[in-house]
């Protein structure tokens, strides 16, 4: 190998294997078209998930100079794995909205060589919500990405002690409100351009003091699913299904729930799998599913949805949902 690396005129000299990959990759292929492969095959293969959470400081509380701050001059962040990206951002009359890139590298002790870390890449978004209030929107590659640039900004902002982190997480839902959340947020996820049609999928814990080895809960049954999809027929509530007010009065909390959704002005259907995830469980949404009404017999098909198309419903179902937890916080 290092007879034909110099062969090519590159001589390497105590360089890490990460450095000598990268310097070959280059006499193989230009480097616009690594970039090329990297970018597609990171899309064709990533699953994105939603999930955010907001932070709130003193009137005057810049999150951009905070982030700028740190990001090249905090040499902690990155001995800890975290690489930050430069913020761009775009007015949008008086709002102006941020966008950045976070990569990190979290050790696992303990494995072999070359199994030794988790490795993660989330895109995010910052708004202003008002003066001195932030939320902060994340695109994951995988689950639990949120909590991860949650961490990160708990980290830039140490050294501010009158800023506060928000977020949706169960513990602070009753079984009975969790019920009230999903059934609220059900029809309306997608706004009025979407048609809410079924319930593909919920998931039920039987109370807050089930143990952590049962932490991914259970699945409903087809017949309880039937049951929800009549009561939606009828035109009734979640809540009005006879499955739903047994496991109430068992004091059974709602998990995750998995919506089928159709355009009202094209033949496109989305599946958005909506989920308090984790520990603590924090509330994150995924599409799984896109599908396109095509062809002579008009049968909907698996398509693929742009990246952006798909951060933006997402971005809308998370952000209906986020006034749908705090007016069920605060109705309690």
């Amino acid at each position: 190998m290092n007879h034909w690396v110099q062969s090519e005129g590159v001589f390497l000299v105590n360089g890490s294997n990460e450095q000598v990959a990268e310097t070959i990759s280059h006499l193989i292929l230009e480097r616009k078209k690594i970039e090329y492969i990297r970018e597609n095959a990171y899309q064709t293969t990533a699953t994105y998930s939603m999930s955010g959470f907001g932070v709130n400081g003193k009137s005057g509380f810049s999150m951009e100079d905070a982030y700028n701050d740190v990001r090249d001059t905090d040499k902690r962040l990155l001995s800890e794995g975290y690489k930050l990206g430069v913020l761009s951002k775009e007015s949008f009359g008086d709002k102006t909205i941020y966008y950045g890139t976070l990569e990190y590298e979290k050790k696992r002790p303990g494995r072999i060589e070359f199994m030794d870390s988790d490795q993660g890449f989330s895109e995010f978004k910052i708004v202003e919500l008002e003066d001195g209030k932030w939320q902060v929107e994340v695109a994951g590659s995988k689950p639990n990405d949120g909590k991860e640039v949650k961490k990160l900004f708990e980290k830039i902002l140490r050294g501010h002690n009158d800023v506060a982190f928000s977020s949706m997480e169960i513990d602070k839902l009753s079984a009975k409100m969790t019920i009230n959340f999903f059934d609220t947020l059900m029809p309306i996820g997608l706004g009025n351009q979407w048609r809410f049609e079924d319930v593909k999928q919920l998931t039920f814990k039987r109370g807050k003091e089930e143990s952590e080895e049962d932490d991914e809960g259970e699945d409903a049954s087809d017949s309880d699913l039937m049951g929800i999809k009549q009561a939606i027929l009828e035109g009734k509530n979640l809540r009005d299904a006879d499955f739903v007010k047994k496991f109430e009065k068992q004091g059974c909390m709602f998990t995750a729930m998995t919506f089928k959704y159709v355009s009202i002005n094209e033949p496109k259907t989305v599946y958005m799998h909506a989920e308090f995830k984790g520990n603590p469980k924090i509330f994150e949404v995924a599409l799984v599913k896109y599908l396109e009404t095509i062809g002579p017999d008009a049968k909907p098909e698996i398509a693929t949805l742009p990246k952006e198309d798909s951060i933006q419903l997402q971005s809308l179902f998370w952000n209906n949902a986020k006034d749908v937890y705090y007016k069920v916080l605060r109705e309690g």
